[in-house]
């Protein structure tokens, strides 16, 4: 690695809460990097366990490491905070009970820089065990998107099981893309899918690499394998429709038209799975009056080109959501 290189700083923010089990895998693959060059951020967000200790112990082993310490406001008030502390030239994302190759920031500094480009990505995988590490291959799939294949690139089922589509951990943003841009903390979930649309609408070019360099802990106690109440799923869809909103104006230019369209029929369809997995009657009204407010739009611009299947499915829960509900119990229309 050449000495411009080593120059380049790249600043890795670690939102950390009640991780004890799992911090010291996380922070020693932090540490391990081939990439010398960093900048740790450990955000501690009221940790009530011993997170802060084993921060603590690691920043005397390594320089490199900064620690903060909040009470508990959520990962992306923690990453918030790490974002106003940075000092590097670019910015990276890990979740505290995960773990990563060991040439992963080399890899994705390479492809960042050779390519001239503002982000870069690589896939993930989803571990249970706690050593897996992906032997690194020749036969390496490398692409290369402008701003509006990086978009459309968020909605690719391929990227989407391999774990690149809307997270943020596996990716190295150029730190310019953060200004004036930081998470949405209203998010109990869905807070890398909230910001990463507007990361790649200011992307000139984005890379990816195939290669599997990032791995997420399935931990059965975090957040997405948790069981919610029936109040929080009513929070977590109205902050997900709220979501949507924030694109359709984001993609309001006809350059994105496809990109808007396929937010839309998205929108459309959470609508009617919200409708129909809440029990509140007035937000049931609020959403069919929400649908219907939209349908004009959705006709025009989606529906038309839908299947006849589709078109009945919308069609009949604009018209009569009780119908609807009859025939996806009945028949299992979706």
């Amino acid at each position: 690695m050449s000495v411009f290189q080593e120059n380049e700083k790249i600043s890795v923010i670690v939102p950390i809460y009640n991780v004890g089990p799992y911090l010291e895998r996380c922070l020693t693959s932090l540490c391990n990097q081939t990439y010398k060059n960093l900048e740790i951020i450990l955000v501690d967000d009221g940790s009530t366990d011993n997170c802060l200790e084993i921060c603590k112990d690691y920043k005397c082993k390594d320089q490199r490491i900064k620690i903060l310490h909040q009470s508990n406001q959520g990962v992306s008030a923690a990453r918030n905070s790490g974002l106003e502390a940075v000092t590097g030239d670019y910015i990276a994302f890990v979740d505290a009970d995960d773990y990563f190759h060991p040439e992963m920031y080399e890899r994705l500094y390479s492809l960042l820089t050779e390519h001239n480009a503002d982000i870069s990505a690589c896939f993930s995988r989803g571990c249970w065990d706690s050593d897996y590490i992906e032997p690194l291959r020749d036969d390496i799939e490398i692409n290369i998107y402008d701003n509006l294949g990086a978009i459309k690139s968020i909605f690719n089922p391929k990227y989407g099981i391999n774990g690149v589509g809307v997270v943020v951990t596996n990716k190295l943003f150029k730190k310019s893309l953060f200004n004036n841009l930081e998470f949405h903390t209203k998010f109990r979930r869905g807070e890398d899918e909230h910001i990463i649309c507007y990361l790649m609408q200011k992307a000139s070019k984005y890379v990816i690499t195939d290669e599997r360099l990032y791995y997420y802990f399935n931990r059965p106690d975090s957040i997405l394998h948790a069981k919610s109440t029936e109040e929080e799923n009513k929070i977590d869809n109205s902050n997900l429709l709220e979501m949507y909103d924030g694109r359709l104006l984001l993609f309001r230019e006809d350059k994105y038209s496809e990109i808007y369209n396929t937010c839309l029929f998205n929108m459309m369809n959470m609508t009617i799975s919200f409708f129909l997995n809440v029990t509140d009657k007035k937000i049931k009204r609020l959403l069919l009056k929400r649908y219907r407010s939209h349908f004009s739009e959705f006709n025009n611009r989606v529906l038309r080109y839908l299947s006849v299947k589709d078109k009945v499915r919308f069609l009949t829960f604009k018209i009569n959501p009780h119908i609807y509900l009859f025939l996806h119990l009945s028949y299992g229309v979706k």
